[in-house]
Formats: C-alpha cells, sequence, structure tokens
C-alpha cells in the first residue's frame, strides 16, 4: 500500500478527470453537487485501491488473472465477503 501523502496526491490527479467525467454522463443533472462529490471522491478513491491491489496480486501470484481457476476464486471471494459481512454485524 502507498503512503497516504502519496495515495492523496493520486486519488486528487484522478479526482479532477473523474469529476468531468461524472459531468459528461450526468448531463441531465440527475445528481445534485453534493451526490456528484462523493461519487466523484469514491470512484477516485477506488481505482486507487484497485491498483494497488493488482499490482500486489501480481508481486504474490505473477502470471495472468486468466490462467487461474476464476470461477472457484469468485466463490472463495463470495465465502470471504460473506463472512466479512457477518463479521460487521457481531
Amino acid at each position: 500500500m502507498l503512503n497516504p501523502k502519496l495515495n492523496s496526491e493520486l486519488e486528487f490527479a484522478l479526482i479532477t478527470n473523474i469529476r468531468q467525467c461524472v459531468y459528461m454522463i450526468d448531463n441531465t443533472h440527475a445528481l445534485d453537487s453534493a451526490k456528484r462529490s462523493d461519487l466523484t471522491i469514491d470512484l477516485a478513491k477506488f481505482v486507487v485501491r484497485a491498483i494497488e491491489k493488482y499490482v500486489a496480486g501480481q508481486k504474490e501470484h505473477g502470471g495472468s488473472i486468466r490462467d487461474r481457476d476464476l470461477p472457484e476464486e469468485i466463490i472463495n471471494e463470495i465465502i470471504d465477503l460473506y463472512f466479512y459481512t457477518q463479521a460487521l454485524e457481531r
């Protein structure tokens, strides 16, 4: 995981571009300013974390993700997700 300062810099760089995309897609202004802002920030954070996770996976596993048993991997992720949600309820 990147240090928080670099993470913030990356998120800030993404926010400008994502904001433009949101405005272009939401050209009828279905979202108010607060919702557009939340969406933009959430997407920027997601992109940074997704890239970090993908790179970490490459370091750990190498190869192509397509070479893995994807149906089995998906089932395992769903199982993990179930137990994460149960832990949140406790």
